[in-house]
C-alpha cells in the first residue's frame, strides 16, 4: 500500500456534541463519514494472482451516542453507561485491473458487515457485561504519575472525588502535585478547593498554595533557583562596578579586577502567600561574589581563571505579583 491519503471526513451538522443534563454526560456524533484512499499492489509467489489499483475504503451515516455518569472508582475515573447507540457501516471498494479486486471487495465487505453487525449484537445485550467494563479499562489508562522529561520531577494525583455536574456544567475534581523521586516534600495538602462556578466561563482551572508551594520547595532542593552570572565579551562585572553598592569590594580587590556573582536561594525554602487581588512569593537569598585579584593572578599558581570569593550578601526577598488571565473569542488578551 502505497500514497494513504484521507480523501473525504465530515461530521453532521448535529449540535451539541456534547449534552449535560442533571443525571447523565451525553455524547453524540451523527452522520460521520470517513474516507481512506489508497493504491495498492498485489503479487503471490508463484505469481498466479497479480493486481494493482486504487482502493477506498468509506465509513459512511456512522452515529455513535453514549449516556452515562462519570463517577470515581479507587482514585479512577469511571462511567456508569445508561445508553450506547452505534449504526452505520463500511464499504471496501478495490479498483484493479482483475477479478481479483472484485473479489477482494465482496470478501473484505462480508466481514466487515459480518463484524459490525456482531458488534452492534454485543451493545444491545452486553453492555454491562463487557461494553462498560472495557470503557472503563481503557479510562484506567489516565496516568496518575506524569514524569517530567529531563528531570526526577513527575505530576501526581487524580480525581479527588465525584465529578459534579448538571445541565450546565461538569467539573472534574483533579489534585495533582509536584514530587520528586529524591525529595519528600514535608509540608500536606490542608483544604480541598471549593468547587464553585459561576457560568460566566466555559473553562474553570483553580490552583491551590499547597500545589505552588511544594513545587517551590522541590525546585529550591534541586537548585533551580541558582544562578551564575559572569562577565561576556559585551559586559564585564567588574570590581568598580560592584564598589558602586559594596565599597568593601575595594579593600580586597583592585579597581578593575574582573567578577562573577552566585546567586542562590537558602533553607528555609521560598514560600507563597495567596491573599485577595494579590500573591507574594517570600524566602532567603544569597549573593556570593567572586573576583580575580590581580596580584594573585600574577603568581606562578594563578591565572586568569582564578577567581578569588570576596562577600557574601545574605538577604530577605519578597515578590509581590498579580496574574489573571482573560479570554474572549472577539477580543483575547492576557493581563499580568
Amino acid at each position: 500500500m502505497t500514497d494513504i491519503y484521507i480523501a473525504n471526513v465530515d461530521i453532521g451538522e448535529t449540535e451539541p456534541l456534547v449534552t449535560l443534563t442533571d443525571d447523565y454526560v451525553a455524547l453524540e456524533i451523527q452522520d460521520f463519514t470517513l474516507q481512506v484512499a489508497f493504491h495498492y499492489e498485489a503479487l503471490s509467489t508463484p505469481p498466479f494472482l497479480v493486481d494493482l489499483g486504487d482502493h477506498n475504503l468509506t465509513i459512511a451515516n456512522l452515529t455513535f451516542k453514549l449516556e452515562g455518569k462519570p463517577i470515581l472508582v479507587d482514585g479512577n475515573l469511571q462511567m456508569e453507561i445508561n445508553t450506547l447507540i452505534l449504526t452505520g457501516g463500511a464499504d471496501f471498494d478495490f479498483d484493479g485491473l482483475s477479478d481479483l479486486s472484485l473479489v477482494a471487495s465482496d470478501v473484505f465487505n462480508w466481514i466487515v458487515s459480518t463484524v459490525f453487525t456482531r458488534l452492534q449484537s454485543i451493545i444491545k445485550y452486553e453492555l454491562k457485561s463487557f461494553i462498560e467494563p472495557a470503557i472503563n479499562e481503557a479510562l484506567n489508562l489516565i496516568p496518575h504519575d506524569i514524569p517530567i522529561n529531563g528531570t526526577d520531577l513527575h505530576l501526581k494525583g487524580g480525581l479527588s472525588q465525584n465529578p459534579p455536574f448538571d445541565h450546565t456544567h461538569l467539573t472534574l475534581p483533579l489534585n495533582y502535585r509536584v514530587e520528586s523521586e529524591s525529595i519528600p516534600v514535608p509540608m500536606k495538602q490542608q483544604t480541598d478547593l471549593p468547587l464553585k462556578v459561576d457560568g460566566s466561563h466555559e473553562l474553570y482551572l483553580q490552583v491551590s498554595q499547597f500545589i505552588l508551594d511544594s513545587a517551590l520547595y522541590i525546585m529550591h532542593k534541586e537548585g533551580w533557583f541558582y544562578v551564575e552570572i559572569n562577565s561576556t565579551d559585551n559586559y564585564t562585572i567588574s570590581s568598580d562596578l560592584l564598589s558602586v553598592v559594596i565599597p568593601e569590594i575595594d579593600e580586597t580587590f583592585g579597581p578593575f579586577d574582573p567578577c562573577r556573582l552566585v546567586v542562590y536561594t537558602t533553607d528555609p525554602a521560598p514560600s507563597l502567600n495567596m491573599f485577595e487581588g494579590y500573591s507574594n512569593v517570600t524566602g532567603k537569598l544569597n549573593i556570593e561574589i567572586y573576583c580575580v585579584n590581580a596580584s594573585y593572578a600574577s603568581t606562578e599558581e594563578g591565572d586568569e581563571d582564578n577567581y578569588v570569593h570576596g562577600i557574601t550578601l545574605v538577604s530577605d526577598f519578597w515578590l509581590r505579583f498579580n496574574v489573571s488571565f482573560v479570554y474572549n473569542i472577539s477580543s483575547p488578551s492576557t493581563q499580568t
